[in-house]
């Protein structure tokens, strides 16, 4: 895991601000290696914060840079192709909306990847399914998402997740919550390898909720939820 906080962040927050409250812009970095923890949980049905590092939100204020470049900069060809290297686990709130309803959950987990130019279907799908048999899934659902159960489409949501290659950028809101018991270790081995890979994380949920100790999770940075689905330091 690297912690040289000289290397540049691969997202960067830069006195970025969610709504009109008079709240102190939020600049940070996450950088190579990096996972920063916030804890709290947002009511909304997407998360703010993640939706903005992902690009596909604008802040109220500042700007938020992935790979040194601001997302408002790039041009609909440079965001679709930065986003390829962002896996996110959606919260609890939005699961259900983050699958396509009419593609069978195996198809929904490789349909973003497929867009990578010189990947072949048969190294996807492989890749895939070893990600699935980590986490603890005999093989991935060739169901459809409302016929499977819960538990699977959690695991299954780990695995669209950690496919990007290179994962560059990991968000993680609440990724425990409706996963079986006991998936939690593998979860985070599979954290700790990303992060070892120069990934960067950012993990968000109730810290009383997580079912780890935060020393396991190791974070470099933590920050509380704050109004509007922004964060604050801690401490």
């Amino acid at each position: 895991m690297n912690k040289d906080s000289s290397r540049r962040p691969i997202v960067e927050l830069r006195g970025v601000r969610f709504d009109q409250v008079e709240a102190p812009p939020l600049s940070l970095g996450i950088g190579p290696g990096d996972l920063a923890f916030v804890d709290g949980v947002s009511n909304d049905q997407r998360s703010p914060l993640a939706d903005c590092l992902q690009g596909s939100k604008v802040p109220v204020g500042g700007e938020i840079l992935f790979e040194g470049l601001s997302w408002e900069r790039r041009n609909t060809h440079e965001i679709e192709s930065a986003r390829l290297s962002i896996g996110r686990v959606f919260g609890s709130a939005s699961a259900v909306s983050s699958w396509v309803q009419n593609l069978n959950v195996t198809d929904n987990v490789l349909l973003a990847q497929r867009f990578c130019r010189g990947v072949s279907e048969t190294d996807l799908l492989q890749r895939a399914e070893g990600l699935a048999r980590r986490f603890g899934l005999a093989s991935l659902p060739r169901s459809r998402p409302a016929a499977t159960p819960t538990e699977e489409l959690a695991l299954s949501q780990w695995v669209r997740a950690f496919l990007p290659d290179p994962l560059r950028l990991l968000i993680l809101e609440q990724p425990g919550s409706r996963a079986p018991e006991g998936s939690l270790r593998a979860l985070l081995e599979a954290v700790n390898d990303a992060r070892t890979g120069g990934g960067a994380v950012l993990w968000i949920d109730k810290q009383s909720d997580i079912g780890l100790d935060l020393e396991q999770l190791a974070p470099n940075q933590t920050f509380s939820l704050a109004s509007a689905g922004g964060i604050q330091p801690q401490g």
